[in-house]
């Protein structure tokens, strides 16, 4: 299903609703949300800064509610999926975040950001061996600068040793060796 295209001043509310969400403000941004009016905040678009506004918030409950409309509204895109999964895993639900990862890789074949997130539940469910395979295939799929995140993340701290080697790897200037499965003892899930 294709969303309507938002109108000028409704594309106008969105930009400010998303800057001061980037701003850390999110009752503004909800603010600005107001201004788009029923219709458009059904937008795939719209969907995705309101739960940024929720997600600030940490109102998970309402997030996920809103994931799912847009998982609905734009099943072609894995933001719905990704959305959905992260607000499960905050209301403590990761087993069935993980799951719905599963389906969604399916979908959304390498995709990076389901790989990441599939590794951290991964890691938060004791799967360390699913674990090293995800973060592997994330690095492998997506951009490589991932791996700052990669090293910041609680989740991702029992990969501590894998992800120092990619490092290594990486500043040796030796890419090609990432795409290697075998030097990382990968296991497909």
């Amino acid at each position: 299903m294709v969303a309507e295209p938002l109108t000028l001043s409704q594309n106008l509310a969105l930009n400010a609703a998303q800057g001061w969400l980037q701003l850390g403000a999110p009752q503004e941004a909800l603010h600005e949300l107001t201004r788009l009016g029923e219709a458009g905040l059904e937008h795939p678009r719209a969907l995705i800064v309101t739960w940024g506004v929720f997600a600030a918030c940490g109102e998970w409950r309402h997030a996920l509610i809103v994931a799912g409309k847009l998982a609905k509204a734009d099943p072609s895109e894995p933001s719905g999926v990704i959305l959905t999964s992260q607000s499960l895993a905050e209301l403590g639900m990761t087993g069935e975040a993980r799951d719905l990862l599963l389906l969604g890789i399916d979908r959304f074949q390498e995709n990076q950001m389901i790989a990441y997130d599939l590794a951290c539940y991964s890691c938060r469910l004791g799967l360390i061996d699913e674990a090293r395979t995800w973060i592997v295939k994330a690095f492998i799929w997506g951009e490589k600068e991932i791996i700052a995140q990669a090293l910041e993340d609680p989740d991702l701290a029992p990969l501590r040793p894998l992800l120092d080697t990619i490092v290594e790897l990486i500043e040796s200037k030796a890419p090609e060796s990432i795409s290697s499965p075998s030097r990382f003892n990968w296991r497909a899930p």
